[in-house]
């Protein structure tokens, strides 16, 4: 709870407080320190887990995973991902196919984390597919964007993701006539996307703002103070390339 919570000083103090550390600790542990960027501290926490010959669970592994996904560490996520079946006999799942996707996606070894997932055991889910078309779309890699994007539509038929993010891909590449084509097809389905909202907390009173809506009690303040800014980026002749992003 204390992880959750962001007060990652509280729950290191209580976990090395406790008289007798379980597994089920030592993961929750690790995963606070990946959940608050203490990436170094959740490497650390897991090898002197492994030194005390405390044998990792496939959740220990998740947590380790993600952490190592977050922070870049490939190599590091390889040398784990790898420990799991060789050395703990611990068949990897969906999620952790999905961190070991995502990481070298991150890293831009699209083709390695294509063959990766095409090697799993089970199903590939839209989350895995996902994961690698947004590695796709910062890679600019249109060819493995195609294929992860096909797999999207057939998990998602009306999901707006691969057509957004494809769109996105395409737009980097300037092909435009892709662009329109996928818009049409989004038209063609009444595919719709979900507006993207945004949630602020101020003086302990959340705010949430929704994509194109003016709705909020304090809008003529908050647009006026928009206007403001954008005038002095103006000023500061700053101007965004707005090319290779498609609404």
């Amino acid at each position: 709870m204390y992880a959750k919570c962001g007060k990652i000083n509280s729950a290191r103090e209580l976990f090395y407080a406790l008289p007798v550390r379980t597994v089920v600790s030592w993961t929750t542990m690790i995963a606070g320190f990946a959940l608050n960027g203490n990436y170094e501290e959740a490497l650390d926490l897991f090898c002197l887990m492994v030194d005390l010959d405390l044998k990792p669970n496939h959740l220990t592994f998740l947590a380790i995973l993600q952490a190592c996904t977050h922070a870049g560490l490939l190599e590091k996520g390889m040398e784990f991902f790898g420990m799991m079946k060789k050395v703990y006999k611990i068949n990897p799942g969906v999620d952790h196919y999905s961190c070991m996707a995502d990481l070298l996606g991150r890293k831009g070894r699209l083709e390695e984390a294509t063959e990766l997932v095409k090697s799993m055991p089970m199903k590939p889910d839209a989350r895995i597919w996902g994961a690698l078309l947004s590695a796709c779309k910062i890679h600019h890699n249109v060819e493995i964007g195609e294929y992860a994007c096909r797999r999207l539509f057939e998990l998602e038929p009306q999901g707006a993701v691969p057509f957004v993010e494809m769109a996105n891909i395409y737009a980097s590449e300037r092909r435009w006539d892709e662009v329109a084509a996928l818009r049409t097809a989004m038209k063609f389905k009444k595919v719709k996307k979900i507006p993207g909202q945004s949630l602020l907390h101020v003086n302990g009173k959340p705010h949430v703002f929704t994509v194109e809506d003016r709705g909020h009690p304090e809008g003529l303040l908050i647009y006026a103070m928009l206007d403001s800014l954008a005038l002095q980026l103006k000023e500061e002749q700053y101007s965004p390339r707005s090319e290779n992003f498609v609404k």
